[in-house]
């Protein structure tokens, strides 16, 4: 877990946590870095500051290439009225490699879920903290999105996002 309360605003997350951050150029501490921030939080003060107007932001949270397992991924995200959100889970640590599934949250508050392919709405609420839920069981090959208690869709995790034939392991998150 990670909930930023122990880093100073303004810390650029992946410089101040190499052990679970770092950014799709590997270039912590730059502009493809998140930052801690006290604008938002949702409980208790701080949050994790994902710039939309630098067009440079591409965060990675490493969760370390695994191969077996049950994971729960959540956290609650705050996406500021008039603009959009996005995330997308890699199959390997390392990005670029396999797209795993994109979620994409847009600034009229629709949102849809791509994987094998296939694209899948949901809604959101703008300007409020929602809570996301990636559940991953990797042992049988399967995941789902919950989006604020309500499940998107669930599907084998070993899907791309552009398709069926893709790796069953869990490598990180792309903000």
């Amino acid at each position: 877990t990670d909930d930023f309360e122990s880093y100073a605003v303004g810390d650029y997350i992946a410089e101040s946590n190499p052990t679970w951050w770092t950014t799709w150029g590997n270039a912590p501490g730059t502009g493809e870095d998140g930052y801690v921030s006290d604008d938002f939080a949702s409980s208790p003060t701080k949050s994790l500051f994902i710039d939309p107007d630098d067009g440079l932001t591409d965060l990675i949270l490493k969760l370390g290439n695994k191969t077996s397992g049950a994971y729960l991924v959540n956290w609650n995200m705050y996406v500021e009225a008039g603009y959009q959100g996005y995330y997308n889970f890699q199959h390997f640590e390392s990005p670029g490699i396999e797209w795993a599934f994109d979620v994409w949250f847009y600034d009229d508050g629709a949102g849809e879920l791509m994987v094998g392919n296939v694209k899948y709405p949901f809604t959101y609420t703008q300007a409020t903290w929602v809570e996301i839920e990636d559940a991953i069981d990797i042992d049988a090959d399967l995941a789902s999105l919950v989006v604020n208690g309500t499940e998107v869709h669930s599907w084998p995790f070993s899907y791309e996002t552009q398709g069926t034939a893709g790796t069953n392991q869990l490598g990180g998150i792309d903000f």
